[in-house]
């Protein structure tokens, strides 16, 4: 298919430390493989140079600790399981109409478990997550919000 693999081999398959270059010249893949895919720490690489995805691999996917930065400015660092978001991590959404951090859990790309969400403009949400919701807002003007946090949208009412 054209693209280009420097590293060690065993059975006929990518195996040990090696580089790969795609025939298009789009992304490159440098670090450990095992049985053809990348497994153990490497790093997937822009063909500028900006890193996708830096990190712990397993079976091809994204699986323990690692930081991925996306080519619109989002970047995500922390623990992945099976190519999801999974475990505690920091995403930073740094585009867009809503800019924010969320510093927490992760359970199947979704925030889960204890988290904070701090917006540009000052706004916190501290608390619980499950699904990728949450609960009760507290706005820096010192207003609090109590409901869910849906499609990336706060739904509720007024607490105090």
């Amino acid at each position: 298919n054209g693209d280009i693999y420097d590293g060690e081999w065993k059975g006929g398959q990518f195996h040990g430390k090696g580089k790969l270059n795609s025939s298009s010249g789009d992304i490159m893949y440098d670090g450990e493989w095992k049985d053809g895919e990348p497994h153990g720490k490497g790093k997937s690489i822009y063909a500028n140079g900006d890193i996708m995805y830096d990190g712990e691999w397993k079976d091809g996917e994204p699986h323990g600790k690692g930081k991925s930065i996306y080519a619109n400015g989002d970047i995500y660092d922390g623990e992945w399981k099976d190519g999801l978001f999974h475990g505690k991590a920091k995403l930073t959404r740094s585009t867009g109409n809503i800019m924010y951090e969320y510093d927490g859990e992760f359970k199947d790309g979704q925030p889960h478990g204890k988290g904070k969400l701090t917006f540009s403009s000052g706004d916190i949400y501290d608390g619980e997550w499950k699904d990728g919701r949450g609960h009760e807002l507290h706005y820096s003007s010192g207003v609090i919000y109590d409901g869910d946090w849906i499609g990336g949208m706060f739904q509720g009412k007024v607490k105090n």
